[in-house]
């Protein structure tokens, strides 16, 4: 009686098993009707930097993760520290179905400032009214009184510039901000 109970048991079992995944089962595939799509806002690289990024992100289901040129998937699309240049996302949902998008970083090119012509009159007609007798009493401000100065001030110049914290006294116009920015972003160079 022992034997016929474990055969019984065993067919039972066997039974459930085929009914459960039956022939039309088998072959469904659960990404067949997934239809995943993805986008992204690019920022692109300065030549010769890695400062471009993409904030992929993707629809058409759920629980997504993202990798960047076949790397690990992370939970973010965010992908920052790129160069100028081609890369492919792949978006994977809870199901594991993907999707891929070749995304491009542009190069942003350095507009030549000229420091004489462009950034030496800003300092000279603006910000010397209270940076040029730095450093002497009752002048507790950046010395801006040397290309030298200005140049080794740059990057705080700029800074205080975009927030609009720079200047105190009058207002810089927005091609005047992007010159001050672009000459800055080239290095500061005084002697152009």
């Amino acid at each position: 009686m022992r034997t016929s109970l474990y055969a019984t048991n065993v067919l039972l079992s066997l039974t459930l098993w085929m009914t459960a995944c039956s022939e039309d089962d088998a072959g469904m595939d659960p990404c067949a009707s997934t239809s995943i799509s993805l986008s992204a806002n690019i920022t692109g690289a300065h030549e010769g930097e890695n400062d471009g990024s993409i904030a992929a992100s993707a629809s058409g289901s759920q629980g997504f993760t993202f990798s960047l040129a076949g790397g690990d998937f992370q939970s973010s699309g965010t992908f920052s520290g790129l160069a100028a240049g081609t890369y492919t996302i792949t978006a994977k949902d809870q199901n594991d179905c993907t999707a891929q998008q070749t995304f491009t970083v542009p190069e942003l090119s350095t507009p030549n400032v000229s420091y004489n012509a462009e950034i030496r009159p800003i300092i000279e007609n603006v910000c010397w009214n209270c940076h040029k007798q730095a450093g002497q009493a009752g002048f507790p401000h950046a010395d801006l009184s040397t290309p030298e100065k200005v140049q080794e001030n740059a990057t705080r110049i700029n800074t205080e510039v975009q927030a609009g914290r720079m200047p105190k006294v009058g207002n810089l116009t927005s091609a005047e901000k992007s010159a001050i920015a672009a000459w800055v972003a080239a290095g500061a160079p005084i002697d152009n």
